[in-house]
């Protein structure tokens, strides 16, 4: 185990990966100083003492205007490459969901230039790091045939 000497918080937000009728995923471009000018899933921020659920529910709300109906826990993302290049240490809760209410819109149009749903072989670039770990994962167990878990 490396030991540093780098000191810190490390953030939690959570990710959420939206799946449409057409089995396409939605995703925004990032306007913020964090990730400007990269594409990512819905997410942000943990409050203190927010449920992560409610924290994912909120998010997408605050952001999208989707309305999510039920959301179930993926995994966890630690982002060591967004700490190198950002000094932004951060771990995200990815959470998966394809039931919700409504169309997505521009909620936060200082922090989101467009929504989009996008197939999983026509992911935009460049992708935020924690968005691209969860696609990862979320291929990963699609792919595997691991779908009882999102289904259960």
């Amino acid at each position: 185990m490396e030991n540093n000497s780098v000191r810190g918080n490390i953030n939690v937000g959570v990710g959420v990966i939206i799946l449409n009728h057409r089995k396409e995923i939605l995703m925004g471009k990032r306007k913020s100083r964090h990730g400007l000018g990269q594409f990512s899933i819905p997410g942000g921020a943990v409050d203190v003492g927010e449920k992560l659920t409610d924290c994912a529910v909120r998010e997408v709300f605050e952001e999208t205007g989707l309305k999510l109906q039920s959301v179930k826990i993926l995994g966890i993302t630690n982002n060591l490459e967004t700490f190198f290049s950002e000094n932004t240490h951060s771990l995200s809760v990815i959470f998966f969901c394809k039931d919700y209410d409504g169309e997505p819109e521009i909620k936060e149009p200082d922090k989101h230039e467009a929504w989009a749903w996008h197939n999983m072989n026509s992911i935009p670039e460049p992708h935020f790091e924690a968005s691209k770990k969860a696609l990862d994962l979320y291929s990963r167990l699609v792919f595997n045939n691991e779908w009882k878990i999102l289904i259960e």
